[in-house]
């Protein structure tokens, strides 16, 4: 055998496709474990499209770029880590890897492409790197599995349907250096019941966390300016929205089918409503105590909850006379739903009368809410400059 053929053979034999650094292509018919040599600096397009064979693939620290669609399609890849150096991952880059169970992302990661680990499914657990300012449009889309989510307090970002059809997630926690959250960001995460908003969220996209099922209290910060279409749509566990601020912009229909939505709390002011409430009712609402006008509104079982919660807003003496009148129906409101804050302020606003808060008291015995009568009846006792009462409650 001449030197020119076994030259030809060995070259043949050599698995990779490699350009001045750049792994091109990999020969088909991979072995299950494969290890890409040293002094490769890039995997490049479609490197590993398709390798379905591959279970392990260990990079050099030499790597400092994954490509566009690099492993899309390893189907039997498990498990990847990622070297430190690395600071691009391209569009697509892990598409498809069905059976990757974990991934390790490296400090120095800077930018996740779209569609960069869409359809993992068998994918449990993300530590997005500090460095990443913004999650791409659908980079962990349809990753079923995913339920445990870290991400960076220097996240400004994340992007279109980017955690979308993630079924496992059950709470997420929003960095502080969140400005955006894109259209359906979080949409059909059905096991979501807790995300906890910072403050700094300026944008909550169109349908961002549509159809999460059993997501339950919705607390928007001061800092959000707008709140897109059906943005919690079909949010059928979703009970309470908090809007912390009366100035955030509410699209018409942003929550849309939430049969569970009957607490408000706009502002400083606490709203309880015996229906769910559509978003046009909230819109009202948000607008009445805004403005200060409460024509709109008038007909509204809620309306002695707004005249009330707008005096003690406002302090505007045009409405003492009639909050005084209504501030009975709605401490009773209050004491059964155990609001002690907001009846706190109702009392010490002096809206209640002593005849009135005796009736209260005897209400809360009635209700039995032994901890609003203790309540009521100590602040009795101090406005009467008594130094205690007598035990009246029996469970």
């Amino acid at each position: 055998m001449g030197l020119f053929t076994r030259l030809f053979e060995r070259k043949e034999r050599s698995p990779f496709n490699i350009t001045d650094g750049v792994l091109i292509r990999c020969r088909e018919g991979l072995e299950i474990s494969v290890t890409v040599p040293d002094g490769v600096t890039a995997i490049g397009e479609k490197a590993f499209d398709g390798c379905r064979s591959v279970a392990s693939i260990a990079l050099p620290d030499t790597v400092r770029d994954i490509g566009g669609n690099a492993f899309r399609g390893c189907s039997a890849l498990t498990e990847v880590q990622i070297p430190e150096g690395v600071r691009e991952l391209g569009d697509g880059a892990f598409f498809g890897c069905t059976a990757l169970g974990s991934v390790g992302l490296p400090e120095s990661l800077e930018r996740m492409g779209d569609n960069a680990f869409s359809y993992c499914t068998a994918l449990s657990a993300v530590t997005l790197p500090s460095r990443v300012a913004s999650a791409g449009e659908m980079c962990f889309y349809g990753c079923s599995a995913l339920s445990s989510l870290t991400l960076p307090e220097g996240l400004e970002n994340i992007g279109r349907l980017a955690f979308s059809g993630c079924k496992s997630l059950d709470t997420v926690k929003l960095p502080d250096g969140l400005k955006t959250l894109g259209e359906g960001a979080f949409s059909d995460c059905e096991r979501l019941t807790s995300v906890s908003f910072p403050e700094g969220l300026e944008r909550i996209g169109d349908e961002a966390f549509s159809q999460c099922y059993r997501l339950g209290a919705i607390v928007l910060p001061e800092s959000v300016k707008s709140v897109g279409k059906q943005a919690f749509s079909y949010c059928g566990d979703a009970k309470r929205l908090a809007l912390l601020s009366l100035d955030t912009e509410i699209a018409e229909d942003s929550f849309r089918s939430c049969p569970s939505l009957t607490e408000l709390v706009l502002g400083g002011t606490y709203l309880r409503a015996s229906h769910a409430l559509d978003t046009w009712q909230i819109i009202a609402f948000v607008r009445a105590l805004r403005t200060r006008d409460l024509s709109e509104v008038k007909r509204s079982e809620l309306y002695p909850q707004l005249v009330v919660g707008l005096y003690l807003m406002s302090e505007d003496n045009r409405l003492g006379a009639e909050a005084r009148s209504l501030s009975r129906e709605v401490c009773e409101m209050l004491i059964e739903n155990k609001r002690f804050g907001e009846l706190g302020r109702i009392l010490s606003a002096g809206l209640v009368s002593s005849s009135e808060l005796n009736g209260l008291i005897a209400f809360a015995i009635e209700k039995n809410v032994p901890e609003m009568y203790v309540t009521l009846t100590r602040f009795k006792d101090e406005s009467t400059g008594n130094s205690g009462g007598e035990d009246r409650f029996s469970l």
